[in-house]
């Protein structure tokens, strides 16, 4: 399974979500492809963010390739940036059977990071997982990590869904969650999302959502 991550800054998002909608109906129109998801941005926690995160998967190359020959890939329009955006799953939680609602939590983050600094990351973000799978509220959590490393301005990108923001928050004790990510400046972009938009996959595409299992933190890195 490959995925395809598009992260878009723009002070009005309407237009983009617009388009994102009309290109994932249509790619869902080709074999392979196993849905889509589309998350705005309503809080950053850093200086940096953006507005809106598109999420497709498909389910090989091949079949990725096969959508693009059949229509253009520009999930948010003219506004889609110009590097490949192509990722794969290299750690997840388990699944979880609750359905996507607009009012749950998404956590977003794309991390800025170089290529040496792969596996001490995925190590603190499988440490992070394994603590929250068993916390109340929590859903589930992908680790995504590019093909492109040297054209893709993200290394990594990952997401954690969560029953509501306070649920989330709940697991930090009262302190100040923004305050606890202010050190990871520029290397983290993290934000709160919801899920606007769902586009189903192809009738013949497997399930959305088959993650790999964790890897060893030596596989991280090429």
């Amino acid at each position: 399974m490959i995925a395809r991550i598009d992260i878009l800054d723009t002070p009005d998002p309407a237009p983009a979500a617009c388009a994102w909608t009309l290109a994932m109906r249509e790619a869902a129109l080709t074999p392979g492809f196993r849905g889509a998801l589309l998350h705005r941005v309503y809080r950053r926690l850093n200086r940096e963010g953006y507005a809106l995160v598109s999420l497709a998967r498909w389910e090989s190359l091949a079949a990725y390739h096969e959508t693009g020959a059949a229509s253009p890939l520009l999930p948010f329009g003219e506004r889609t940036g110009p590097s490949p955006h192509l990722y794969a799953p290299v750690d997840a939680s388990a699944a979880s059977d609750v359905p996507v609602f607009a009012d749950q939590l998404v956590v977003t983050n794309p991390y800025r990071i170089t290529r040496a600094a792969a596996g001490e990351n995925a190590r603190m973000w499988n440490a992070t997982k394994t603590m929250m799978e068993d916390r109340e509220g929590f859903l589930d959590a992908e680790l995504f990590q590019t093909f492109n490393p040297t054209e893709d301005e993200y290394y990594f990108v990952s997401r954690a869904r969560w029953e509501s923001e306070a649920s989330f928050l709940r697991q930090f004790a009262g302190k100040d969650y923004k305050a606890l990510v202010a050190p990871f400046e520029g290397t983290f972009q993290i934000c709160f999302s919801h899920v606007e938009d769902v586009v189903a996959g192809h009738a013949d595409a497997a399930p959305f959502w088959q993650p790999a299992q964790s890897i060893e933190t030596a596989e991280v890195t090429p």
